[in-house]
């Protein structure tokens, strides 16, 4: 009788795999009857099979691994491999009798892997499959069994090809052993469990998880798993996930030997492809054992309050006193013991803000591997912020107390006013605090830190301080950071800063001027999001804890925003000199139907008849040349640009469809200040269709220009400026050019200007490099 061989492979990736038989003679389908199989070890273009993985991440076949094959009669036979461990093709053995689930013909071969006795098949093929949700962890590689593997064929080449991805955890943490690490998605995602697989001839696996599928992944070690010790020095951890897009991040929950917890959360968006191998950035672990399981109390607010302080293993005890951004009790409170200085309070080396205090890093909230709370308690347990311990307060009635459940304790019973939490409560003991070696005014009141830094002086830390006759008091300079005081955790993930933006990056202000800034920090979500505002030129420009800048002086200076981690986003301002606004200036009601009123004289006059400045559109200052390589808003070199504002045409740079200018680059505004402005294309075109226009012979103190006289009878003057292009004045005395604040509608490189002369008043679109003259109005 002549044998039938199956050689059988699987990769992450496209699988090859050949069938050899002992002689050439007809191929031979495959039968139910045959008890072994017989596959030499062959190395496809991509090599590799299923579980376990080398460093190339190529899968292979294991010692006496077992698949499940169905005929075409669908029964579920259990076959095991004969080769040897790393092998990446080999023979297959029966290995038990057949199990027998239906009659009904299929029209293919299929195999999976590992075998499952319950696995089935319908008549079309598809798979109904249980996915691990318990995986064990290998070094390296995912645990033996864990990568669900299918096959289909038509004949007796079987090939291999895996149903989900690998995704990857790189942890660390110093004297860590794990126990297991348990992987979640935060928006409930199917990864174990009950699954239907189809998988054509030819094709790729196509996964669907079931309703009563699980949530979670949990890989467990057989033995301890020592962690690395740094984020160099990683251990990695394997999980084999079936195609899931977690839209809303997922969350790790690590269990250590000795039973403390550790769950780190991200909301980062990430997709496990089949075949894909998604790996994350190492994670430190911090594992936490508090004397006392703890427990948290929901009181409707954000973040859930622990029952009792660090150190303690219940409600009325003290607990143990920490210096701001340390985690260990000590015996001695003072800056010579401080761990963040180098011995005394003007030499900080983290959290700082000014640099007479030491090194300054603009952290202005704890890292978490400096929070008292989440390295003794260890989880999602951490210290509150300044917002948190404000929301305590605010949302809750504080209710003190002497003898506290008849324990003899004073302090504050907290409850919530909150709708249907009003019967919870949580009880902070009036614990005093501890300078130097010695515990003061325990018993008549309570500071509790917060992990804020205090930004107007960082040698203080935000704390929450109470007595018995005032209500909670959001302390900021009543301690220094080194002296001991009480921590009571909450529960819930801390998200940090990760970056900033300002709605402005450049500023231009006139002294006395004052200009808030606005800053968006991402994510929305981030737990702590104050920010920390600074100057790098006092003199120049001041900014207030809101983001208020002052000009103060003619200079310029970088004004910074700082999120609580550190990150940062700056704004340039220039503080030119004191508004040029002619004292003797008016502003004449010709009687037009918008009301406007139109100045008696040009930017930089200081006389109806005096020429003034001449400015390129949209610039604020005069200049010696006039040419489109100095024009401001001009990328490029010509009328095509690209140009960098001012833009409603595609061809000629980034979209922004402004129109008209804005404040900042209105010469009018910045120049005289006030309400004062450019008039737009509309309002000349009334004073041109309104007034009457009157060319007037050097009869105003020797120089030519037009008489506007409105419907009421009063008139300005607008000499005959004439225009700069290049270095050159051109046509003064002949001919006036003034500016409208309007974009021309039909080609972004030009702007609305009026023109006359004796001979005719206008209005045309001009390029906007070249210098005219700004005549003012105002509402």
């Amino acid at each position: 009788m002549k044998k039938q061989f199956i050689i059988a492979a699987a990769i992450l990736g496209t699988l090859a795999v050949s069938c050899n038989t002992q002689g050439p003679e007809e191929a031979v389908s495959f039968r139910p009857e045959f008890e072994e199989f017989f596959a030499t070890t062959e190395a496809a273009e991509d090599p590799g099979t299923k579980t376990l993985a080398d460093d190339q991440y190529h899968v292979l076949w294991h010692a006496d691994d077992r698949v499940s094959i169905f005929n075409k009669y669908t029964y579920n036979q259990e076959y095991a491999f004969t080769g040897e461990t790393g092998a990446n093709a080999g023979g297959f053995r029966k290995a038990s009798t057949d199990e027998f689930i239906t009659g009904s013909e299929i029209d293919n071969i299929y195999a999976v892997y590992p075998y499952q006795q319950g696995s089935r098949i319908s008549t079309d093929g598809t798979l109904t499959v249980n996915l691990p949700a318990e995986q064990m962890w290998a070094e390296k590689s995912f645990g033996r069994g864990a990568n669900t593997m299918i096959a289909a064929t038509t004949d007796n080449r079987i090939t291999f090809k895996n149903v989900g991805g690998i995704f990857i955890l790189k942890l660390y943490g110093p004297d860590t052993q794990v126990q297991s690490v348990t992987l979640r998605g935060n928006s409930g995602e199917k990864l174990a469990g009950k699954a239907t697989v189809t998988m054509p001839v030819g094709s790729v696996p196509s996964v669907q998880m079931q309703p009563d599928a699980t949530d979670a992944i949990t890989l467990a070690c057989e033995s301890p798993v020592t962690l690395g010790t740094s984020s160099s020095e990683y251990t990695e951890f394997w999980f084999v996930v079936p195609p899931t897009e977690f839209t809303n991040g997922f969350t790790i929950t690590v269990t250590s030997t000795d039973g403390g917890t550790f769950e780190k959360a991200t909301d980062k968006s990430i997709s496990i492809s089949r075949n894909g191998v998604s790996k994350m950035a190492p994670i430190e672990v911090r594992l936490g054992k508090p004397a006392a399981e703890p427990e948290w109390v929901d009181l409707g607010l954000s973040v859930k309050w622990a029952t009792f302080n660090v150190g303690a293993s219940k409600p009325e005890e003290y607990g143990d006193y920490f210096a701001w951004g340390e985690t260990k009790p000590k015996d001695y409170y003072d800056w010579s013991t401080y761990k963040w200085c180098n011995g005394s309070s003007d030499t900080l080396t983290k959290y700082d803000v000014f640099s007479s205090r030491g090194a300054v890093d603009h952290k202005t909230v704890l890292d978490l591997e400096d929070d008292a709370a989440c390295v003794n308690w260890g989880g999602l347990w951490r210290m509150p912020t300044l917002a948190e311990w404000t929301e305590l307060r605010d949302n809750c009635i504080w209710t003190w107390t002497s003898d506290f459940q008849g324990t003899g304790v004073a302090g504050q019973i907290v409850t919530s006013t909150k709708s249907g939490y009003t019967d919870k409560s949580i009880f902070l003991p009036a614990a005093g605090f501890r300078y130097y070696t010695d515990l003061y005014d325990d018993g008549s009141f309570g500071q509790y830190l917060s992990s804020s830094l205090y930004t107007s002086q960082p040698l203080y830390a935000r704390s929450a301080y109470f007595g018995s006759d005032y209500y909670v008091y959001l302390d900021g300079s009543g301690h220094d950071r080194c002296n001991g005081l009480s921590v009571r955790p909450v529960h819930g993930e801390f998200i940090p800063v990760k970056s900033i933006s300002l709605d402005q990056t450049s500023l231009e202000l006139h002294i006395g001027d004052w200009k808030p800034l606005t800053a968006a920090v991402s994510p929305s979500n981030a737990t702590a999001k104050d920010l920390h505002w600074s100057t790098s030129n006092y003199e120049v420009a001041f900014v207030d804890d809101n983001g208020g800048v002052l000009a103060r002086a003619v200079g310029s200076a970088i004004i910074t925003a700082y999120g609580s981690s550190g990150v940062s986003a700056s704004c340039t301002v220039t503080v030119k000199k004191d508004l040029s606004l002619p004292s003797n200036v008016e502003a004449v009601d010709l009687g037009l139907p918008s009301g406007l009123k139109w100045a008696t004289m040009n930017v930089g006059a200081s006389s109806p008849e005096e020429y003034g400045e001449y400015f390129a559109w949209g610039e604020t200052e005069p200049k010696t040349s006039y040419v489109w390589t100095t024009y401001k808003f001009n990328l490029g070199t010509d009328e095509n640009g690209p140009f960098s504002k001012y833009v409603i045409d595609p061809a000629y740079g980034t979209v922004d469809n402004k129109a008209v200018l804005d404040p900042e680059d209105d010469a009018a505004h910045v120049n005289w200040g006030g309400s004062w402005r450019m008039p737009t294309n509309e309002e000349w075109t009334e004073l041109i269709n309104k007034c009457t226009w009157t060319w007037i012979w050097t009869t105003e103190n020797g120089v030519n220009g037009r008489k506007v006289t409105g419907p009421n009878g009063k008139s300005i003057f607008l000499p005959a400026t004439g225009g700069r292009s290049g270095t050159d004045l051109t046509y003064a005395g002949d001919g006036g050019d003034y500016w409208s604040s309007s974009l021309y509608a039909g080609d972004p490189s030009l702007a609305y200007v009026v023109l006359f002369d004796p001979g005719e008043v206008g209005r045309y679109g001009t390029y906007r490099f070249q210098g005219f003259s700004v005549r003012p109005v105002t509402e």
